[in-house]
């Protein structure tokens, strides 16, 4: 089984070009689910793919 992948807050500011408030209400609106290991908060990447495709169309 293949390991999902995870992107920071920054990673996805700067794959994305938004900003980190921008992705907060992509949270709020419940386009992104956060995830929290400890004190690190990731996003799953096929999230942000799924994000991207709907950013387009």
């Amino acid at each position: 089984m293949e390991e999902d992948k995870y992107y920071t807050v920054k990673e996805i500011t700067e794959l994305l070009g938004v900003t980190r408030s921008t992705i907060d209400r992509y949270v709020k609106k419940g386009k992104l689910t956060r995830y929290k290991f400890g004190a690190r908060t990731l996003f799953k990447a096929n999230e942000i793919y799924s994000l991207i495709k709907t950013q387009k169309n």
